[in-house]
């Protein structure tokens, strides 16, 4: 494994650690399409946090999308009409952060008291 994987998996590790402290057990992961190795990677580190924890797996929320407001946006409303209820999501980059801080925000949610948002990589953490 290279240091890029690395440092992949070991941002969203930390990220989605950060989300679990905070007492999430209910979380999207919103990734861009074509991305497959940033995707798999960072999936990786998220996933392992959820079973170090001993989180059931099927309370992660995953969807792809273009890495946009709207493509985020279309995305986090997919997995609301499956009657899914994630508490935080983990988005690739800010655009998506605020498609997804949108659709959370008409199902009634409030940012960042009822919905959480954590963003990109731990190294240049943002939240919104």
């Amino acid at each position: 494994m290279d240091a890029v994987n690395a440092d992949r998996i070991r941002d969203a590790y930390l990220l989605t650690s950060h989300l679990i402290e905070r007492r999430h057990r209910k979380i999207a992961f919103i990734s861009r399409y074509h991305h497959l190795l940033y995707n798999e990677d960072a999936y990786s580190g998220f996933r392992k946090v959820f079973i170090e924890n001993n989180i059931d797996i099927s309370n992660i929320f995953f969807a792809e999308a273009p890495a946009s407001l709207q493509g985020a946006y279309d995305a986090m409303k997919r997995i609301f009409r499956q009657g899914k209820k994630p508490s935080a999501a983990l988005c690739h980059c800010p655009a998506m952060a605020r498609g997804v801080m949108k659709a959370a925000r008409e199902k009634g949610m409030r940012i960042p008291e009822d919905f959480s948002i954590e963003i990109g990589r731990a190294s240049c953490r943002e939240r919104v």
